[in-house]
């Protein structure tokens, strides 16, 4: 409710935050405190909005997907992963002639009451049958919550309470202890352990400059896959 006397600008992020405001204050030591204190962190994010007001919420947020998460997140991503499996990826729906015909389009022909996609489904209704047009989206994601708390937990544990990782004192110990002791299946704090995992073998390789990483223990017997 706060959030909508807001405008867009002031609160829209693309696919959500690994931490909140308050996790985050809670989570960073006294160093990282006072070093990050006045920076702001979404400054650079807010640029990649349009100025004025001709273009509504919906537009505003379109544009911010397509100019930053999309480029800089979701397609870099895919392009990686295929890539390192000599897959080649077609994303049909961003030919640029497409994407210039939708971003001209009103906001009621592609969200209608509580209909998503309305144009789309309405122009395939011929083509797919109902179960297809009308089932619930599906997003193509990495397991990382089944991961955490299966295959990589034992790994994730032991870089994140070893030495290394404390003497950089970027956060506070017992609150990552806490959230690797959180045995709940939750997907955000399957990312938070999975951010922190990440940043630390990140530091490794290209600020310590360590040249080989330890590789995690894997038992085949307990890997879980989780949907898509």
């Amino acid at each position: 409710m706060r959030r909508a006397t807001l405008p867009v600008e002031a609160w829209y992020r693309g696919v959500g935050l690994t931490f909140n405001e308050g996790e985050k204050a809670n989570l960073y030591g006294p160093g990282l405190k006072q070093v990050i204190t006045g920076l702001e962190p979404e400054a650079g994010s807010r640029a990649y909005f349009p100025s004025g007001d001709y273009l509504s919420p919906l537009e505003k947020m379109l544009y911010f997907d397509t100019k930053y998460w999309l480029a800089d997140d979701t397609l870099l991503k895919a392009d990686k992963l295929t890539m390192a499996c000599s897959l080649e990826l077609r994303v049909p729906f961003l030919d640029h002639q497409v994407v210039e015909y939708a971003a001209v389009l009103p906001p009621n022909f592609k969200i209608r009451g509580k209909v998503l996609k309305y144009i789309l489904k309405k122009a395939v209704a011929d083509i797919l049958p109902p179960g297809v047009i009308r089932r619930q989206k599906l997003g193509f994601t990495a397991p990382i919550t089944s991961w955490i708390n299966n295959e990589l937990h034992a790994f994730a544990a032991a870089v994140l309470q070893s030495q290394q990782f404390r003497r950089r004192e970027y956060f506070r110990p017992e609150v990552v202890e806490g959230l690797l002791k959180d045995t709940r299946p939750h997907p955000a704090r399957g990312r938070q352990i999975f951010a922190l995992l990440v940043l630390e073998l990140w530091h490794r390789l290209f600020i310590d400059g360590e040249r080989q990483l330890a590789a995690p223990p894997v038992d085949t017997e307990q890997i879980v896959v989780e949907g898509i």
